[in-house]
């Protein structure tokens, strides 16, 4: 029986548990003896009893993280690397062809691009791929000009800075007062900031950011999670029924070829490879591409109700395991949504809640 190790980078992150279950799953399917290791910059984070070991690790832009990371693979023989955290996928790349170890990663052009809202944007404008209305703005001038050609005040406008993540350096410009219903009985969510506000906030960068304005659409939100690979293409898209602090926690299948094509064509474009996301917000125009996630999206889990393991097959890629997984096209919508849970210890055993 094959056996192999796998790393999983940002152990912590909410959606690990599905990433895990992904896994398990493929290597059942594949009869590979599975042994699973996660490292995590805060490994209280991790949850006890999905891993054989728990390692940390320092911030990517450590000069010591790809050091203690060499360690890890070293000490533990460990097969592939599996990465969940934005930040840490261009370091990554950049060294790959340093490690005997292979990593699901995409090339490191392809990263820089995906990481760039702009660039992304920029992308699925020019190809007729679905995009906002938007400007590019590197100094407070040109995005006092961007809000103004976007209708503000009059409209709301969204301003992102490009290399953001997580849903950070992202705010809805707006005009508009909350009503006392909405004070009363909505949680806040820190995303709306008034034209002043913003202004004042930048005025505080060390360096201007590059930032992306556009229009802002009334969606709802829809997550692709995508494969490209040994054994084929597939894009599988989802509504973001709830979201809890950039999470989804009810999310729902739905069929688009479409969007599915256009999601695929998008990433060949930027020269994405394995296993990555992006997310789209529906507009008077129909769907528009908002971002990019070149690595496994929280609930991309989700895509197995489909009978497709978008995860493996980008681990069984790296693994160089032989023959190519059925991809299946056809598929019935469903719903996953996530139960938070966790795990505590009492006098040395570990337990799931």
């Amino acid at each position: 029986m094959r056996t192999a190790r796998v790393l999983v980078t940002g152990a912590g992150a909410p959606g690990t548990r599905g990433t895990l279950f992904s896994l398990k799953q493929g290597a059942l399917d594949d009869r590979v003896k599975l042994s699973l290791f996660g490292a995590d910059v805060e490994p209280e984070n991790i949850p006890n009893g999905f891993f054989e070991r728990k390692f940390a690790l320092p911030l990517p832009e450590s000069q010591t993280y790809l050091d203690q990371l060499q360690s890890v693979l070293q000490d533990n023989s460990i097969d592939v690397i599996l990465p969940q955290t934005t930040r840490e996928l261009l370091i990554l790349s950049a060294a790959k062809s340093t490690f005997y170890t292979p990593c699901v990663v995409a090339e490191t052009t392809a990263i820089a691009s995906a990481i760039d809202k702009a660039r992304v944007t920029e992308i699925f404008s020019r190809m007729n791929l679905g995009a906002p209305k938007f400007h590019v703005a590197n100094s407070m001038e040109q995005l006092e000009s961007a809000l103004d050609d976007l209708g503000f005040p009059q409209t709301d406008v969204v301003v992102k800075i490009t290399d953001s993540s997580g849903g950070r350096g992202v705010r809805i410009v707006s005009s508009r007062r909350p009503t006392y219903s909405e004070f009363a009985s909505e949680k806040p969510n820190g995303l709306y900031i008034t034209k002043g506000d913003l202004f004042d906030a930048l005025e505080f960068a060390d360096q201007f950011p590059k930032l992306l304005v556009t229009e802002s659409l009334e969606g709802p939100e829809v997550s692709v999670d995508a494969y490209i690979g040994e054994s084929g293409a597939i894009a599988i898209p989802r509504t973001r029924d709830t979201i809890r602090t950039g999470i989804s926690t009810r999310t729902s299948l739905f069929i688009d070829k479409s969007l599915s094509e256009r999601t695929l064509a998008g990433a060949r474009a930027i020269g994405l490879t394995g296993v990555f996301g992006f997310q789209f917000m529906r507009g008077p125009d129909g769907f528009s591409v908002i971002e990019c996630n070149p690595r496994v999206q929280g609930s991309m889990v989700a895509s197995l109700m489909t009978g497709n393991n978008l995860i493996w097959m980008a681990v069984r890629d790296a693994l160089e395991l032989e023959g190519a997984f059925n991809i299946i096209y056809d598929w019935q919508p469903g719903t996953f949504r996530r139960s938070w849970g966790g795990s505590l210890t009492i006098r040395g055993k570990d337990y799931l809640i």
